[in-house]
């Protein structure tokens, strides 16, 4: 969902910092893309605004993708999510990707001096920022434990599931 991919650089990451802000502009561009949904995702939807609704299957995930002649989510209207409070995680994320500080490392990544890294435990996570997003630089400063905690409730979700 415009973040981080497999096919990504990591030279070419950018990365959240303190002075990053969001807010969202009800553009629709993030709803173009496929979002993988765990199980949980998929239950959250069923019980929420989504009622009974008809997911494909990619392999062996389901997935939220374009729907008939629509270019874009299936829930999306008029640039607005039919779905917004049951949302699936990988949505209530974007435009922010956290990733593990100790990944970068491994990496030999250089991490900007001044980008945002939120501790948990012993681990570290900084945030890299999906491209394109029009929301970028406008708003509040976003509550990068808060969106830290989402990311940690998909892995585990994820995780959950390949069980």
């Amino acid at each position: 969902m415009g973040m981080a991919s497999p096919d990504q650089r990591p030279e070419d990451m950018g990365f959240a910092s303190e002075d990053t802000k969001f807010q969202c502009t009800i553009c629709g561009e993030c709803c173009q893309l496929e979002v993988f949904l765990t199980n949980a995702d998929i239950e959250r939807i069923k019980r929420g605004e989504g009622g009974k609704s008809i997911f494909e299957l990619s392999g062996n995930r389901s997935t939220l993708t374009a729907h008939e002649d629509k270019a874009a989510c299936r829930f999306l209207s008029d640039n607005h999510c039919g779905i917004y409070e049951s949302r699936p995680l990988q949505c209530r994320l974007y435009p922010f990707f956290p990733i593990a500080a100790g990944d970068l490392e491994a990496i030999g990544l250089t991490i900007p001096p001044n980008a945002v890294k939120v501790n948990r435990g012993t681990s570290g996570y900084y945030f890299s920022i999906g491209q394109g997003c029009p929301g970028i630089g406008r708003g509040p400063k976003p509550e990068w434990d808060e969106i830290l905690s989402i990311w940690l409730q998909l892995m585990k979700e994820e995780e959950g599931a390949q069980h």
